[in-house]
């Protein structure tokens, strides 16, 4: 009886086990036989610093293009003040050098906490940190999220589509290449993950609408707004999707409810978005939107800079990007500055390209040639690795698939399935609406809507804001979006022909 009672409860809670089952092979692919995880391209201290872990040998170890990954780091515990005095020393957040706020700051801050523990436990020295719990913290919160979203599936549509489901989250979104970031302190690893579970929790909203799912429906929004700068906008987008909620009669969620939450979430967002982006952020990145953007592939740069409102001298730093040693110009002088940094900014450089469409074009072809490879391509993921930008490819089947369908860097074909993403959401939505004044399954038409302007502008915003300068990385969010996307058009189109073969079926016995 008992292991009947137990046989029940899974076949109710199949997406407990695919979900599960993800998590199993995101912690095995990423630790079994040894730790990979990308190598360190010099942004690990960003976060590094303002949560007081440093390199034990000193070294920052700055592994571009190749030069291994080290998993261990050391936490300053501080030395004085008592027991009290250190445990609040050991929460601050210091950003007096790097000035870099982000959601970031709560997992490590969690993982620094599960360190010290395993730490007292074993005998290891106090101040030992290994990423092996910053990975556990993003593969718990992927398994949710899957299980949110698989939950779902599986309520509304039925085992078959849990099934097609099941394998997308176990072969698609479980593949290395996007658990690839997992292990390190790129914030990637966070943009994927809550991104995941915004999704789920979005879904789970059409099934329980409740104001107490809502608060943590947008607390999600904005740890995934706040991973990195640059998704602040998908962050903004997705905290006015419930609004949709407001149109229908009868929805089951106070309005004054979801107004005040969406109002002062976007709010949130934008005031972090204008006043805590770190100055130099803006300052690398419009160097590298003009000089490795705009002028990159130009034939007329000194007339490509007249029409920014700059020197046509300036054109020498045609195909430039920042962080280099050398520049045939004095870029750190004060005079550069109030030439160039004082006055370009990113709607100028918007503007651009809006008055030459053949030019935006040509950074959307751009942008497309580099969304063949799921994870940045020269960073390694082995520890000692014996040629440059070694990969390990653990469980990578899709990675490795996508990498040789050139239909994934065709603009054309990014384009339609953005579009069709689109349109079939529009046209959804719109029948939703007439026909259920209670907004029963509003939700999923809102979200298809969102992932696709979130796709659609994650593809544009990489190489206007910042240039070709490590464009494969930052494509990341994109390429997930956009497959999360392919697969979901996939899978109705499977519920479509069987649903005429079905209809075929019937009218053939009658």
């Amino acid at each position: 009886m008992r292991f009947r009672a137990i046989k029940d409860k899974i076949a109710a809670c199949p997406h407990v086990i695919v979900a599960l089952a993800c998590a199993i092979i995101v912690m095995v692919s990423t630790f079994v036989p040894e730790a990979v995880g990308p190598a360190n391209n010099g942004d690990f201290i960003r976060v590094m610093h303002p949560n007081k872990i440093r390199y034990i040998d000193g070294n920052s170890r700055t592994m571009w293009r190749g030069y291994g990954h080290t998993p261990e780091f050391e936490m300053d515990l501080g030395h004085s003040g008592g027991v009290l005095g250190r445990a609040v020393y050991f929460l601050q957040t210091d950003f007096t050098t790097f000035n870099f706020p982000s959601s970031q700051i709560l997992t490590i801050k969690i993982s620094k906490f599960l360190n010290l523990g395993y730490n007292m436990i074993t005998g290891k020295p106090l101040g030992t940190y290994n990423l092996f719990w910053l990975a556990v913290i993003h593969t718990a919160i992927f398994a949710y999220a899957i299980f949110l979203i698989l939950g779902y599936i599986f309520r509304k549509f039925g085992f078959k589509a849990l099934v097609f489901s099941g394998l997308v989250a176990i072969f698609i979104l479980s593949d290395q290449g996007y658990t690839f970031y997992f292990n390190s302190f790129y914030g990637e690893a966070l943009q994927y993950v809550t991104t995941l579970l915004v999704i789920g929790l979005l879904l789970r909203l059409e099934e329980k609408r409740n104001a107490k799912l809502l608060i943590w429906y947008y607390i999600a929004v904005y740890l995934m707004a706040t991973s990195k700068f640059a998704w602040i906008p998908v962050g903004i987008l997705f905290a006015a999707a419930p609004l949709g909620f407001v149109f229908i009669k009868n929805a089951g969620i106070p309005k004054k409810r979801v107004f005040i939450l969406g109002g002062a979430t976007i709010a949130a967002l934008l005031i972090f978005f204008v006043f805590l982006t770190p100055s130099w952020i803006e300052r690398d990145t419009n160097f590298n939107s003009v000089f490795n953007g705009v002028l990159r592939n130009s034939r007329t740069p000194e007339r490509d800079l007249e029409q920014l409102g700059f020197d046509p001298k300036l054109a020498v730093l045609q195909g430039y990007e920042w962080y280099l040693d050398d520049y045939p110009v004095d870029v750190f002088s004060e005079e550069f500055n109030e030439d160039f940094f004082d006055v370009i900014n990113k709607p100028k450089i918007l503007m651009f390209y809006m008055r030459h469409p053949s030019r935006f074009l040509g950074i959307l072809r751009e942008s497309a040639s580099h969304a063949r490879y799921i994870r940045a391509p020269y960073l390694t993921s082995v520890q000692n690795p014996d040629r440059p930008a070694q990969q390990a490819y653990r469980f990578s089947l899709w990675e490795s698939l996508r990498i040789k369908l050139t239909l994934f860097t065709n603009l054309w074909f990014i384009l339609f399935i953005l579009a069709f993403t689109a349109a079939l959401s529009i046209v959804a939505l719109t029948r939703t609406v007439r026909k259920h004044s209670d907004g029963e399954g509003i939700v999923l038409p809102i979200l298809m809507l969102a992932i696709t302007i979130s796709a659609a502008g994650s593809f544009v915003i990489p190489y206007v804001s910042n240039g070709v300068a490590d464009q494969a990385k930052q494509l990341y969010g994109f390429i997930g979006l956009f497959d999360i996307l392919f697969f979901t058009l996939l899978g109705l189109v499977a519920m479509a022909i069987a649903r005429l073969i079905n209809c075929c079926y019937k009218r053939k016995k009658k």
